[in-house]
């Protein structure tokens, strides 16, 4: 057998261990008569920086409001104190963080041989950045909570402005507690703490996708039906596209929009002052600018109340009148004030109603009504508009009428001279001690108002009865709490 193996398998195999048992020996010895005294020390060769690095260090891009180039060289400088970066490595790292037009000017350089100290003072002159404390003060106070952000979000960044102004402590709590929603910062003040991270742990991070709760107001159903040319321009029955004349926007109609424009001058939706044909009219540009808007509480005959209808006359001329104690003119019928052929002055009164319609005066007559044996005098608007078989509003002026009062009940109205009515209360004596008492009102059980509702309560007063006691209060009205 020749080869390697020319002696057997077993005879190769014990002399390969034999040569190797050697050499460790060999080794051993070599170590015993030499110290690791002797040997060098081996140099650690010094890791160098890269790309990767450079990411703890935040971007640098002048175009952002919060960006400040100080600032950001300060926090390279930490950071380089951090990781043991030499000058070198710093204008490695910052070279590759800046963007926007730091890396425009960068690109534009004609001298790049500066030291760390030549870079960072080319950088502050390149991109100063002004430190006016009312701007950032102003800007602080103004950032809030907006409802499609979460609660991190406005909470790190207000407190990013607040450290700009140097606003610590309370001062800093108080700062973010004022941009939360209203409903949120009474919690917000009781909850007791020092530091602004303190806040956000125990309280405010519970509320972390947060949104306002508005009262939820019915929608009014669009009338538009798909298919439908009824009341289309001709420009729609061309292009099927349908166009607001209000907002001039695409896809729906007039009686479908939505714009909360408002004319101040003729009080109409749809329009502005500004394009208002009222004022575009010659000659009435004076007259429309100190117009009188007077607020009709009544416009429709489908919530008259026939204790409020009477008859009255005017000379011997019989009217239906009706008694709106919210209405703030007197409001006369045309063909009634043709009829009596009273003298019609101009008036540039605007009427605005119920639903929102506005109607402009034809005039304004002075009249003397009576009714219930008492004569009311004052002047009255004539309008045209549709009042059913009403002839007459009487409204505030007239009832406020001085020496003349009016009495109501459940089932009458009554006009009646104010020395009946003193004659009524004359038994009743009030001591200057009794303007002063105050008594605390309850209620007689628990009520939950829902939102934006009025709402009549029974409520007592824990003192004994007494039939020579009598109490004159305002009426309270409680529009929102339980």
């Amino acid at each position: 057998m020749s080869g390697p193996y020319i002696h057997g398998l077993s005879e190769n195999k014990r002399k390969y261990c034999r040569k190797r048992s050697r050499k460790n020996e060999e080794n051993e010895e070599s170590q015993f008569f030499f110290s690791s005294e002797d040997h060098a020390p081996a140099m650690e060769k010094k890791r160098r920086v890269s790309h990767v690095d450079a990411e703890v260090i935040p971007k640098f891009r002048p175009e952002d409001n919060t960006s400040n180039v100080s600032s950001w060289l300060h926090k390279i400088d930490q950071l380089g104190e951090i990781y043991g970066w030499d000058a070198t490595e710093k204008q490695f790292l910052m070279q590759l963080r800046l963007r926007g037009s730091a890396r425009r000017w960068y690109d534009d350089l004609d001298d790049y041989n500066l030291d760390w100290d030549g870079w960072k003072r080319a950088l502050e002159m390149a991109f100063p950045r002004s430190t006016d404390f009312v701007s950032r003060l102003e800007e602080m106070l103004a950032r809030t909570k907006k409802d499609s952000e979460t609660m991190t979000n406005y909470f790190h960044d207000k407190l990013s402005l607040i450290k700009k102004c140097n606003i610590v402590g309370e001062n800093a709590i108080s700062c973010i507690i004022r941009g939360l929603p209203v409903e949120l910062q009474a919690n917000a003040k009781a909850y007791k703490c020092r530091t602004p991270q303190l806040l956000y742990y125990g309280y405010l991070s519970s509320f972390e996708n947060y949104k306002r709760i508005e009262a939820a107001t019915p929608m009014r159903k669009s009338l538009w039906k798909r298919g439908t040319t009824d009341g289309s321009s001709a420009t729609d029955q061309q292009t099927g596209v349908r166009q607001c004349y209000i907002c001039r926007r695409l896809g729906h109609v007039a009686q479908d929009c939505r714009s909360k424009q408002r004319c101040e001058n003729c009080q109409r939706n749809g329009h502005t002052s500004a394009t208002c044909w009222a004022v575009a009219t010659p000659g009435s540009t004076q007259q429309r600018s100190s117009s009188l808007v007077s607020h009709i509480l009544f416009t429709t005959t489908d919530v008259l109340c026939s204790v409020y209808k009477r008859h009255a006359y005017i000379g011997t001329e019989k009217l239906v009148v009706y008694i709106d104690t919210g209405s703030k003119l007197n409001i006369l019928t045309q063909n009634k004030a043709t009829l009596l052929k009273l003298p019609i002055a101009a008036s540039t009164t605007v009427m605005r109603g119920f639903g929102g319609t506005c109607i402009q005066s034809l005039g304004r007559s002075q009249i003397t009504v009576h009714i219930d044996k008492i004569c009311l005098s004052g002047y009255v608007e004539i309008t045209n508009y549709e009042l059913s078989d009403i002839d007459l509003i009487i409204g505030q002026p007239m009832i406020n009428q001085s020496g003349v009062s009016l009495v109501t009940t459940s089932s009458s109205a009554k006009f009646v001279e104010t020395l009946a009515v003193d004659d009524c209360i004359k038994c009743v004596k009030l001591e200057n001690l009794d303007y002063n008492c105050k008594f605390n009102v309850y209620l007689k059980c628990d009520v939950t108002l829902p939102a934006q509702s009025v709402s009549l309560i029974d409520v007592t007063v824990n003192i004994e009865p007494n039939d020579n006691l009598y109490f004159l209060t305002n009426s309270v009205y409680m529009q929102l709490g339980k």
